[in-house]
């Protein structure tokens, strides 16, 4: 995958997608570690074309390692911004004072508040940044979109809310590595520099993407992408939503399992308790006729007691029976706990 997937311009994943979509047979985990130690291996053959399985699939090589290639580009709507701050967002002005009450960090970079948009930048790129973020702003508002606090307060920076869902992210400068070797009488030393390329991450695990990221480039800035990054917003509200929704499904059956558990072990226990109050009354019953039957044959001295005795037994004999009280009040308690469960269903 990691060697064919550079012909098309595309990721060794994008490629391995494309192999299932269109049902081809690929390498299995450690095939070519075996085939390296001498081992010859089958190939499996080409199978027939299925029904639905596509004939050709377009992989766009420009783009193919980024997150925003794989957004439907006929969908997002170009967001330009402008050279100059006119009328700015209340967010952008809040930001513009929070830079001027900071300091620059071991990064050379200044760092927003909580209650602002998470940007970390040089202070050389202040001015740059503020009419991207106020565009960022302006144009995400004209689509409907939102900017609240985050729901903790150990959370950095304003999430934007789309369709109820919230999104974190941030805007940030690159840091350059630098080493000075050192000398006999120093030693090296490693310093980091603002770089001046700017990027703007999705601070959020969207699938196989780990923090999709948009960054300037050679021939594309990034005030150029804010449309693809708006569209990216949306497409990762939309999968943020949906995982929601997959998590909130699968605890509820999760939680209905352990319920239908919970109520099988009760069933099992008051099945238990009702075997063993029967035994009893049963056992209890026959004792019961054995007094009867020595009564007959040789009455005792206290008959007057013998009776009471007997008629205290059948009353402790009737309410240790479980069926004493008619069937349909017997089913009752089975039938508040649900349908009987086999036992193998609590396996």
């Amino acid at each position: 995958m990691t060697k064919v997937s550079t012909r098309y311009g595309v990721s060794d994943v994008a490629l391995a997608k494309i192999c299932r979509r269109m049902d081809i047979p690929a390498p299995e985990r450690g095939y070519w570690a075996r085939v390296a130690a001498g081992q010859k291996l089958p190939r499996p053959p080409l199978p027939p074309r299925g029904q639905g399985v596509p004939q050709t699939v377009q992989a766009d090589p420009g783009r193919g390692r980024t997150w925003a290639s794989e957004l439907k580009t006929a969908e997002i709507t170009p967001a330009p911004v402008s050279g100059v701050l006119s009328s700015p967002h209340r967010f952008t002005l809040q930001l513009q004072k929070s830079f001027s009450l900071r300091s620059p960090d071991s990064y050379g970079r200044i760092g927003s508040s909580r209650e602002d948009i998470d940007v970390k930048i040089a202070p050389s790129s202040i001015p740059r940044v503020l009419l991207f973020v106020d565009a960022f702003l302006k144009a995400a508002e004209d689509r409907g979109y939102s900017f609240v606090l985050p729901e903790t307060e150990y959370e950095r920076g304003l999430e934007i809310v789309i369709q109820r869902q919230r999104v974190k992210f941030t805007v940030f400068e690159e840091a350059t590595r630098v080493v000075s070797k050192g000398t006999r009488s120093a030693q090296t030393t490693v310093e980091f520099h603002p770089s001046g390329r700017l990027s703007f991450r999705i601070r959020e695990y969207l699938a196989t993407r780990n923090e999709p990221t948009f960054s300037d480039r050679s021939k594309e800035s990034l005030e150029s992408q804010l449309g693809i990054i708006l569209h990216g917003l949306r497409t990762a509200a939309a999968e943020l939503a949906e995982r929601t929704e997959r998590f909130a499904r699968k605890k509820e059956a999760e939680e209905k399992r352990a319920d239908e558990h919970r109520r099988a072990q009760a069933q099992l226990k008051k099945l238990d308790e009702d075997v063993e109050n029967w035994s009893k009354a049963e056992a209890l019953h026959r004792l019961i006729a054995q007094v009867e039957r020595r009564i007959e044959s040789k009455p005792p001295a206290e008959a007057a007691y013998a009776d009471r005795w007997l008629t205290w037994a059948r009353t402790v004999a009737t309410n240790l029976d479980p069926t004493s009280q008619g069937l349909n009040q017997f089913f009752e308690h089975y039938r508040k706990l649900g349908r009987p469960t086999s036992p193998h269903d609590l396996e």
